[in-house]
C-alpha cells in the first residue's frame, strides 16, 4: 500500500477529508490549484511545483525540489544527507489517517 508521500493531495483529501486543511504547511511552501484543476504545492524559494505533499515528514527532514530536474528529494538536516526516497514510511499493514481536527493516527 502507498504511503502518504506516494499520494497526491487530492488522493489524500478523498481518503481523509477536511482535516487536511487544518495542518500547516512547512516554511517556504504554499498550496495552489493547478491549471488542470488538481492541487499542487509550490516551493516559494525555487518556484518549482509538485503534487507531493510536503507535510508529515519526520523531525529534521525537509522536502525539496531539484532545481534542474524538478524531482522531489529529501534532506536530513543533522547529517545534510539527501535522498530521493521518501522518509515518511509507515508500519507494514497499517494505514496513516488524518482526523477531522488534523491529528495523524494509524489504523
Amino acid at each position: 500500500e502507498a504511503g502518504l508521500g506516494d499520494l497526491s493531495f487530492d488522493d489524500i483529501w478523498a481518503r481523509h477529508g477536511p482535516g487536511m486543511h487544518n495542518i500547516e504547511l512547512p516554511l517556504h511552501w504554499e498550496m495552489r490549484r493547478s491549471k488542470f484543476g488538481g492541487t499542487e504545492f509550490c516551493h516559494i524559494k525555487s518556484k518549482k511545483t509538485t503534487r507531493t505533499d510536503p507535510r508529515f515528514l519526520p523531525d529534521n527532514w525537509d522536502q525539496r525540489i531539484h532545481p534542474s530536474t524538478s524531482r522531489v528529494y529529501y534532506q536530513y538536516h543533522k547529517t545534510r544527507q539527501t535522498t530521493f526516497e521518501d522518509p515518511r514510511g509507515h508500519p507494514p499493514g497499517w494505514e496513516l489517517r488524518v482526523s477531522s481536527s488534523g491529528a495523524l493516527y494509524y489504523v
